[in-house]
Formats: C-alpha cells, sequence, structure tokens
C-alpha cells in the first residue's frame, strides 16, 4: 500500500480560497448514501471549508487528509464502515473513502445537509494514523493526542455547534486513547509513505509547477481524476 502525502504549498494554496457561497447554501446538498463512500474533496476543499474559515490549524489538517491518496496493490474487501466495495489494487483512493469512518461511534451530523463523513474527523483520523507511524504532518508538526481532539472540537466551533463539539471533544478526550496508541500494522499492507505528492490533473499539475495553479477554480478533468483514480 502506497500513500501519498500532499505537498505543503499545496495545501496553502487550499487554504487560501474565498468563499464563493454562504454555508446554508449546502443544505440537503448530498441525500443519497452511497455519497458517504466517495471521494467528496472537491466539495470539502472547494466550497464548503472556504464557506465555514475554519482556524488555519483545522483548515490545513483537514485538506492535508482529503488531499492525501492512498493505493493498494492487490485487492481487498474493507470493513464495510469506511467502503462498501472491493478496492481495485494500482488506482488511487482518497484517504478519506478508504481509511476514515467518520466520527467514531457517533453519528456524523456535523453536516445536516449531507450524509458525508465529517471533515474534522477526516483531518483527525490521518492524524491518529501518521502517529501510529511515528510521522509528523507534512509541515513539520508532531500531533500530540490533545492537540489532534481539540483541533476536532474547534472544526465543529467554527461552524457554531458548540453544543455537539464539547460532547464529541469530551468523548475523544475519553477513548480516543485507544486508536491514538494502536502499534503501526501491515493490515491489509504494509504501508509505504510518499511525501510531495501533488493530486492533479495533468493540466493544473502544470499550472502549479509555474505558480499559476488557483483551486479556486473547479476543474471537471481534476474531479473525474478524483472520482475514478486514474488519468
Amino acid at each position: 500500500m502506497k500513500i501519498y502525502r500532499p505537498d505543503p504549498k499545496l495545501i496553502d494554496l487550499f487554504t487560501n480560497i474565498k468563499s464563493i457561497s454562504h454555508m446554508d447554501y449546502f443544505k440537503v446538498r448530498f441525500i443519497h448514501k452511497d455519497s458517504w463512500y466517495k471521494n467528496n474533496r472537491s466539495f470539502i476543499l472547494q466550497e464548503l471549508l472556504p464557506a465555514i474559515k475554519p482556524p488555519l490549524h483545522v483548515w490545513r489538517a483537514v485538506v492535508e487528509g482529503y488531499l492525501t491518496d492512498v493505493m493498494f496493490d492487490e485487492c481487498h474487501v474493507l470493513d464495510d464502515t469506511i467502503y462498501y466495495e472491493t478496492v481495485i489494487p494500482h488506482r488511487l483512493y482518497g484517504f478519506e473513502q478508504v481509511m476514515c469512518d467518520g466520527s467514531s461511534l457517533v453519528p456524523d451530523v456535523a453536516y445536516k445537509w449531507g450524509k458525508i463523513k465529517d471533515p474534522w474527523a477526516v483531518g483527525h483520523d490521518l492524524i491518529c494514523m501518521t502517529n501510529r507511524y511515528h510521522l509528523c504532518d507534512v509541515y513539520g508538526k508532531k500531533w500530540s493526542r490533545s492537540q489532534a481532539d481539540k483541533m476536532y472540537r474547534d472544526g465543529w466551533y467554527s461552524q457554531h455547534n458548540y453544543i455537539v463539539g464539547t460532547l464529541w471533544w469530551f468523548g475523544l478526550v475519553i477513548g480516543s486513547w485507544i486508536p491514538w496508541n494502536i502499534k503501526a500494522n501491515c493490515k491489509p499492507e504494509c504501508k509505504e509513505f510518499i511525501n510531495n505528492n501533488v493530486p492533479l490533473c495533468k493540466e493544473c499539475r502544470i499550472k502549479y509547477s509555474l505558480g499559476k495553479y488557483d483551486p479556486s477554480i473547479i476543474c471537471l478533468k481534476c474531479i473525474n481524476l478524483w472520482n475514478s483514480g486514474v488519468e
């Protein structure tokens, strides 16, 4: 299994997008159950987060989670809480799709307007995974468990869900030591981490290399790449 970690400069671009909509615009955006299993990268990074504008430490952590790609070497049937079918080897999946189960043990209700995983949980799950392998984030920051839990809480607060955010955060304070202390493993495959990945279509990668890439412009070729896993 290869885990492609995004270039921090690309994360910086995605955390500086000006909002084009108010977050209430997104009510009932995703009504189908299979939205849970799909790659929601474009919606989260290019529309929802710019509308919410979470604190920078939250925004960066969530963007890193959504820009992280996973490629399997062999076929696997994953836990149905994460992915509902056999993953195809040698194609890219978003970390969100295949290695994140949303807000564990509690309903993902951060987005009452959609059946998708809580973005704050995607960021938190990525931090927990990298901790197991004694890795920093792509900026070189080594997160503590309390910092990771606080990031999750601050994401809820940024969308004014103070009661839910506090309750869910309190649950993490009690129970997050379990996923935090899980030892690194090779299930379903041993993991190889690859840094400075740029998960964009060929044309956007060229623009990115020239310093001309604008993440606020929604590119259909990038969306197709993110959805299909092949360019």
